[in-house]
Formats: structure tokens, C-alpha cells, sequence
């Protein structure tokens, strides 16, 4: 079974190293890092937040020691910070939520991770639910994640999905705004 993107994993660029908010930079430095590093997190790189074949891009070249906040109540996002963290040669911040919520509404971080939950299954649904973590503007119709991120300073980076679960005779939906709608679920 394979319910599609319950939520993403958001990647933004904050106010400590501007250079990462210049348009496109946060894209390209997910776009260099291979697409299944956080496979054994349970987390994709397919559907709307597929890998794209870029360039190379040299990681090295970053800050040393650039910071990758996350929070600490989201173990699957704190082990993601210490992966890419490891990777850009930076440190992962792990803070608690109080914190993380008042370093994130002051923009006060080089790199943050969290959840963002989808709009829809679409890629026009994605696209709105980047721009929103962002704090971007509502984007154009038609638009992707792609190229929402490759136009501002924050991308979906990975798919957290519900795979490969088998049980006979249950019936679990779609609920209507994402998610799955637990009430309405039936056995049979």
C-alpha cells in the first residue's frame, strides 16, 4: 500500500547566512546531495520532490559549521539535521519547541528544517504548501515545488510517506483536505 505524501520535510534558509537566501540556493544544495541519504529515515526523494540532474554543486563552499535547526519533538527531523548537517560540514541545533517557533518567526537560523503538511496530492498543492513555509507569496497557477524553490529561498526536500503496510479487509480514506480520515476508516 502506498498513500502518497502524508507531509514533506521543509528546508529554509534564514537571516544568519544570507548568501543560502539568494534565489535558487537552498535548491541547488539539496539537488547536491544524493537523493537517497535519508532513505533509512523513512524519507523519499520521489512524486513532487523528485531529484532533478543538476550540476554539481560544491558544498564545500558554504559557511563551516552552518547551522541546521530542527526540533527536538520530530526525531525523524533531528536525525535529518545531523545527516545534512554532516554533509554541508555544518553543526545540527537541536531546540526545543518554544524556542525552535520563536527562532523560526524572527528568521533567526542558517538552515531549518520542519514538517509541512500538504494542501493536496497535487503538485499545484505542494507548490502552495512550500510557498506558505516560506512566507512567500501564493504562487502562480500551474507552479511545482521545483520551481518554487528554485525561485526563493526554501524547497521540499523530502516525502514522508506510509508504505508497504498489508492488512486484509480495512479500509482507511483520503481525507478531504490530506491526511487520512480516521473516523471513516471500516473493517470488514
Amino acid at each position: 500500500m502506498d498513500l502518497g505524501a502524508l507531509a514533506y520535510v521543509g528546508l529554509r534558509a534564514g537571516s544568519e547566512v544570507p548568501e543560502l537566501r539568494s534565489p535558487g540556493a537552498v535548491h541547488r544544495i539539496l539537488e547536491s546531495l544524493p537523493a537517497d541519504r535519508f532513505g533509512h529515515l523513512g524519507l523519499l526523494r520521489r512524486g513532487h520532490v523528485a531529484a532533478e540532474p543538476v550540476g554539481a554543486h560544491d558544498t564545500a563552499s558554504l559557511a563551516p559549521n552552518v547551522a541546521v535547526v530542527a526540533r527536538v519533538s520530530q526525531p525523524m527531523l533531528v536525525g535529518a539535521a545531523e545527516i545534512l548537517a554532516r554533509e554541508l560540514g555544518g553543526i545540527a541545533r537541536v531546540l526545543d519547541d518554544a524556542t525552535f517557533a520563536r527562532v523560526e518567526a524572527e528568521g533567526r537560523f542558517p538552515l531549518l528544517l520542519d514538517l509541512v503538511r500538504p494542501i493536496d496530492d497535487t503538485a499545484e498543492g505542494a507548490a502552495i504548501a512550500l510557498a506558505t513555509f516560506a512566507g512567500a507569496n501564493v504562487p502562480k497557477s500551474g507552479a511545482t515545488p521545483s520551481s518554487v524553490g528554485k525561485e526563493g529561498s526554501a524547497v521540499l526536500g523530502w516525502e514522508i510517506a506510509l508504505l508497504g503496510a498489508q492488512a486484509s479487509h480495512v479500509w482507511i480514506p483520503r481525507a478531504p483536505f490530506g491526511g487520512l480520515d480516521l473516523a471513516v476508516g471500516a473493517v470488514g
